[in-house]
Parts: structure tokens; C-alpha cells; sequence
């Protein structure tokens, strides 16, 4: 990234901010790419949003840092989950969701990612590669006290459809989720939990829900995850429109 250079001799306090301008200069450049296109395929974040989310991802690459200003409000949601065992939990696509997995390695949380990115996993996490062996390297995570993230959805249904997909009908359009991990932590007595990441203000604002106390089955807590996520696609929906 030939702004890399110019990244460099910024303190590292002002890199985000900066990193911000970027995005929205390179913006009507990035919207015409495939990547960008495939970024929105779900609509649950805002164009701009996306734009950094490249951004950032070219500073990494080119092994710049810029610390992101992360707000975890709901943080103790997480702890006190962990603190009785293993936890899922689970997001959308969202590229700023990757965030809160560099912030929760840097802090010793351990988090593994079920990705299919081949990249090395980030310090301080692990990751599961999806494969024959993956739903049992997830169950021993969990069974094991770990904390497991995962993204389960997808702007399209799979050629191989089956039914641990739902089909959730969102403001960006429909998008689908998989079941399969929901009820794996589910048998395995593990906590589930659903967020996402969002730009607020200056910040990178982190959600993190817990199914109502009343949810006791894997369909009733798999609403309430797609519930959130159709509410994520509608807070992108209203942003880019204001």
C-alpha cells in the first residue's frame, strides 16, 4: 500500500482516524471492485464501514499498526458466561468483528476462530479450519471451557442446501445462516452468545447478547440470533441512508 509509507510517521494514536479519511477518499474506488461487492453481499455494514475494513486489512499486510479504539461494553456478558464454561459465539460478517478478536487475544481471552481464511491466526487465538475433523475440534474447545467464534452466516444459500440453513429476510436483502455450531454447543452444554461490531463515533462499538432466559432450545435461541442479525443489516441500512 503505497500510503504505508505515510502511516509510518503518524503517531500511532492518530493512525485509526486517518485510517478513516482513507476509506472514505478510496471509497467510490473500492465500491467498484468485486472484493467490495462481496464484503456488502449481507448489507450489515455501512459502505463505509466495509472501505476501512480494506483499509485496515492493507495496513496489516504492509505491518503497520494501528491500534483501534474498542469499545467492549458488554464485556461482563462475556466473563460471566466463561466463568461457568465454554462459550459460541457467534456473528455475522462483519469485517470490524475482526477487531474484537485481536482485542480479546491481546487480553488472554484465547479466542479460536472457525475461518476458512488460510492466514496464520492472530497472537494470542487459534483457529479451526472448517474440514472433516472441525465440528469435534469445536466440541473439544467448548467441553474444554474455550471460547469459540465463529461467523455463521452467508448472503447465499450453499449448492448443497440442507436443512441446518435458515434463510433470514434482512434489510440488505435475505441471508443465511447455519445451524450446525448453535446445536453442537447446545448438546455440549456450552454458552451461546451473539454480537457484532460497529463504527460509533470515533470508536468501534462491540455488541454482545445473551439469549433471553426464558430461550432453553437450540430453535428458539437460533431466532433470536437471526432477530439480531436482521437488526444489525437494519442499523446499516439507516446509516448509509443518513
Amino acid at each position: 500500500m503505497a500510503a504505508a509509507a505515510l502511516f509510518h510517521l503518524i503517531p500511532a494514536a492518530h493512525r485509526f482516524a486517518l485510517a478513516r479519511q482513507v476509506a472514505t477518499s478510496l471509497e467510490p474506488l473500492l465500491r467498484r471492485t468485486a472484493q467490495f461487492k462481496q464484503g456488502r453481499g449481507g448489507g450489515l455494514e455501512t459502505p463505509h464501514e466495509t472501505s476501512l475494513y480494506f483499509v485496515l486489512h492493507a495496513l496489516r499486510l504492509a505491518a503497520v499498526p494501528v491500534p483501534v479504539p474498542l469499545r467492549v461494553p458488554d464485556l461482563a456478558v462475556l466473563d460471566a458466561a466463561l466463568a461457568r464454561g465454554g462459550v459460541l459465539l457467534v456473528a455475522p460478517h462483519v469485517g470490524l468483528c475482526g477487531q474484537l478478536v485481536i482485542w480479546l487475544g491481546a487480553r488472554g481471552y484465547r479466542p479460536i476462530i472457525v475461518s476458512s481464511n488460510p492466514s496464520r491466526p492472530r497472537p494470542g487465538t487459534g483457529k479451526i479450519m472448517p474440514g472433516p475433523a472441525s465440528m469435534l475440534r469445536v466440541r473439544t474447545a467448548l467441553r474444554g471451557g474455550g471460547l469459540v467464534l465463529a461467523m455463521i452466516d452467508r448472503p447465499d444459500r450453499p449448492a448443497a442446501s440442507s436443512r441446518r440453513i435458515r434463510r433470514v429476510a434482512t434489510a440488505g436483502g435475505d441471508m443465511f445462516v447455519s445451524d450446525g455450531l448453535v446445536r453442537l454447543a447446545m448438546r455440549c452444554g456450552a454458552a451461546i452468545l451473539f454480537g457484532s461490531a460497529a463504527l460509533d463515533g470515533p470508536d468501534v462499538r462491540v455488541t454482545i447478547r445473551r439469549p433471553s432466559p426464558e430461550t432453553t432450545s437450540a430453535d428458539a435461541t437460533l431466532d433470536e440470533i437471526c432477530t439480531f442479525m436482521a437488526a444489525v443489516a437494519s442499523r446499516a441500512a439507516v446509516a448509509t441512508a443518513t
